[in-house]
């Protein structure tokens, strides 16, 4: 059997240094085959049982060793942190401390020394030829567009200088990952997964919102505070041309680098191509632009010294920005994806962060920091998310072909247990997730259903409270009682499925009864208690926080309960998350943080009233998030005790919805008796005592709608929770929230009478998609992380409860 595996291992694909001939490695080898591949060893194991081992038999033998390609893609990473950040810090002050006249000289200067550096490493490698090919003049020209692209991008970005620092110009530079994926889509054909469109659009939004909160509290970085709004939308207009054209470039360069690959040269070869175009481009728009300085200051050189021409640092910003220019070239031709975005999101961290231990700003540059942490965690999201696979052929091993290893092999048990979504199939990922979609054969309707009555809810119960006088209000738990009861008697009704006879005779089901007691099955339903309760908690809390907040900002904060349950999840039940799901909980996480601040103090600020009316506005505010967090803890809590029931226990889906709405009956006739009590208030204890005040009262036709909206739409989300896939849910809930949001904003909430209508802030506005679109990067990658050995039982993504959505069913 041995003599058998032996003879097998000169058939592997091994390179000659990977195993040494000493009988020391020998046997540390033949013991940790025996441990890890014990198949290898078999005698009538398949070939494909076999062959896939020689992959991870170099790390077998290798483990020891530190692997050189790490090392040397950690030190790229770290110079090209290094010099990047130094680079920006560096022109940023020479843009600031520097003459108008001498920056785009500084430029030009770059170009040449860059153009220096690569003859010189020419000549070095390859002689006179090798020089010859770097001054080729139809290469030159070639590449001119790219190399005029670049130069106008660097010198647009330097106007942005003199707006932003370089901290700031980081962080909003991080636009060009959309902007290149949709320019590389577009242009290119090239295919990307749906989780790294959701990664590229939670990138835009959260750049969007760092910049328009950077835009309010905004204040030049080394300038006076006159003059701010000229200065900052050419800032942001010099930012924008630079990223589109340096993406332009970018389509461009990859266009020519794959158009005829008999010609292709060393990169130093190619960088040096680029940089004679920048250089010639350098020098026409430093003229152009000496000559608009000429005429507009009164003179080039009016406003420049002899101090800072002579300065000897402006050196060092030559030198530093050329150096950068190659290092980023080594870092796109080296370093895979993964590396480099790593190294921007360091590079970015530090040149933002770093110089805000220095530099005294003030208490306001808080959220504008938590902005910048948003975008580098969608930026880790988006390095995180898993890539387009194409499917692969079988291949050729020593002229014998063998067909794909089965995914049920005992081989790959183990590297199953370890949860990344991006070295994820998106092929298989896709075929899962739409078989596991199968439930309900109309579930288009279904899901529309659920978007429509499940976006209007909340307005309608901000509606329905609109326009009353405190004591003029209706009762929270009659209207949940209500639509309890109707739930329960639909439910009843779809067990005994009556029919017409011919004769006109109403005909129940023959085993109705046995159907009926399925339904209200005592034990059944004292199971659910603990689940019932809380969902009538979360109902009630939310009814009375939509008296208090609007509709749109409760249901941005009702995205919270993703990151609570992650967490509950992940702890109390063993759940298994992947790293791109908990960079999107973090980042849900920040992003509602930012949201309520910035919401809050713009508020404040568009608030003009005496002070006892903000400070009643701020109490009531106050007072319906804590309403609206109770409600979404109410709801995290059934979600978590529901979990179980719905993995456990089998049965059709209206017997379970007609379980748990039993129980909210149940609860709703208790509180109904108990809710007197629970106030020392005479006026409110009279309010809710339906004893004295009436079962009605405060009841008008809005809350009829109301009620009957919300039956629907306990059922729908029952549908949707039952039988629909996770991505699916995920989408629907997030569509809702989104037209809840947009319709909070509109002026027919204004014109339909509602108190507490949101103002308008784009800042607002961008940080709610953010928050949507962080928990849309969550929910898409719920297939890769659900996603178990086959000894595991595999765990969903939270939101499970029957008829409970994130605000409550």
């Amino acid at each position: 059997m041995e003599a058998s595996a032996a003879s097998m291992l000169f058939c592997l694909p091994l390179s000659p240094p990977d195993i040494s001939p000493s009988t020391q490695t020998s046997q540390t080898l033949k013991h940790s085959l025996r441990q890890r591949a014990p198949s290898l060893f078999d005698e009538f194991v398949a070939p494909y049982d076999v062959l896939p081992v020689s992959s991870s038999l170099r790390r077998v033998v290798g483990a020891g060793h530190p692997h050189p390609e790490l090392r040397r893609m950690a030190w790229l990473m770290f110079l090209f942190v290094l010099l990047d950040t130094s680079k920006g810090l560096l022109v940023s002050w020479s843009v600031a401390h520097s003459c108008l006249a001498l920056v785009p000289i500084a430029l030009c200067a770059k170009n040449l020394l860059s153009i220096t550096f690569g003859l010189g490493m020419a000549a070095l490698l390859d002689g006179m030829p090798g020089v010859r090919r770097c001054l080729d003049i139809r290469r030159s020209l070639r590449v001119f567009p790219v190399a005029a692209c670049f130069c106008t991008a660097q010198l647009a970005m330097l106007v942005a200088f003199r707006a932003f620092n370089a901290g700031s110009l980081k962080i909003m530079a991080q636009v060009n990952l959309p902007t290149m994926a949709v320019l590389s889509r577009l242009v290119l054909g090239r295919r990307y997964t749906r989780q790294q469109w959701a990664a590229i659009a939670l990138v835009a939004a959260a750049v969007a919102a760092f910049m328009q909160v950077r835009l309010l509290y905004y204040r030049p970085p080394y300038f006076s505070q006159g003059d701010q709004a000229p200065l900052r939308f050419l800032g942001v207009a010099g930012l924008l041309c630079s990223i589109f054209l340096s993406c332009s470039a970018s389509i461009l360069t990859e266009r020519f680098l794959k158009l005829d690959a008999s010609e292709r040269a060393p990169f130093y070869i190619q960088k040096t191509n680029i940089m004679l175009g920048e250089v010639v481009t350098s020098f026409i728009l430093t003229a152009l632009y000496l000559q608009a300085l000429e005429s507009s200051e009164g003179g080039a050189m009016s406003c420049c010294s002899w101090e800072q021409v002579l300065d000897r640092r402006n050196l060092l910003v030559v030198l530093v920005w050329a150096v950068h220019g190659w290092m980023a070239g080594i870092m796109v031709k080296q370093c895979s994806a993964v590396v480099k975005n790593l190294g921007h999101i360091l590079s970015a961290a530090v040149m933002y962060f770093f110089p805000l231990a220095f530099i005294a700003t003030p208490v306001t540059r808080g959220p504008v920091s938590a902005c910048a942490l948003l975008v580098l965690i969608a930026i880790l999201v988006w390095a995180l998310a898993p890539t387009f696979v194409r499917e692969k052929r079988p291949q050729m091993h020593h002229g014998v072909h063998f067909e794909p290893q089965p995914p049920n092999s005992q081989l790959s048990t183990p590297f199953l247990r370890k949860v990344a979504s991006s070295t994820t199939s998106v092929n298989e990922s896709e075929s899962t997730d739409a078989g596991a979609s199968s439930g309900f054969p109309h579930m288009g309707p279904v899901v529309t259903s659920f978007i429509l009555l499940d976006a209007a809810k909340p307005i309608l119960v901000s509606w329905a409270h609109s326009n009353k006088a405190p004591d003029q209000g209706f009762n929270g738990v009659t209207l949940i009682l209500v639509q309890t009861s109707i739930s329960t008697a639909i439910g009843l009704l779809v067990a005994a499925r009556p029919s017409l006879s011919p004769s006109f005779q109403v005909q129940l089901h023959p085993g109705y009864r046995e159907r009926v007691y399925r339904c209200l099955e005592p034990i059944a339903v004292g199971r659910q208690l603990p689940v019932s309760f809380c969902l009538v908690m979360s109902k009630l809390c939310l009814i009375m926080a939509l008296e208090k907040l609007d509709a749109g900002s409760v249901r941005v904060l009702c995205q919270s309960s993703l990151p609570l349950v992650g967490v509950c999840g992940a702890v109390l039940f063993r759940r298994r998350y992947s790293a791109m799901q908990w960079c999107s909980l973090a980042g849900v996480t920040v992003a509602l943080g930012c949201f309520y601040y910035i919401k809050h103090e713009v508020k404040l600020a568009s608030c003009v009233v005496d002070e006892q009316v903000g400070y009643s506005s701020s109490c009531t505010s106050t007072s319906g998030t804590v309403l609206a967090l109770s409600s979404i803890g109410f709801n995290c809590l059934g979600a978590l005790l529901a979990e179980k029931f719905l993995k456990t226990r089998s049965g059709l889906l209206h017997e379970q919805k007609v379980q748990l709405v039993s129980g909210e009956v149940l609860f709703n006739v208790f509180l109904l008796f108990i809710m007197p009590f629970l106030f020392s208030d005479p006026a409110k204890r009279s309010f809710n005592n339906v004893f004295e005040r009436g079962f009605f009262a405060g009841w008008d036709v809005r809350v009829l709608i109301c009620a009957l909206v919300w039956i629907p739409s306990g059922w729908t989300a029952t549908m949707l929770v039952k039988e629909a896939s996770n991505v699916l849910k995920v989408v629907a809930q997030g569509a809702a929230s989104m037209l809840t949001y947009a319709f909070s904003l509109t002026p027919l909430v204004a014109a339909a009478g509602m108190k507490a209508r949101e103002p308008i802030s784009p800042p607002v506005a961008v940080l709610a998609l953010s928050v949507l679109f962080a928990a849309l990067t969550f929910g898409l990658d719920s297939v890769h992380a659900g996603r178990a050995p086959p000894d595991c039982k595999r765990e969903d993504p939270p939101n499970k409860a029957v008829g409970s959505t994130a605000c409550g069913g």
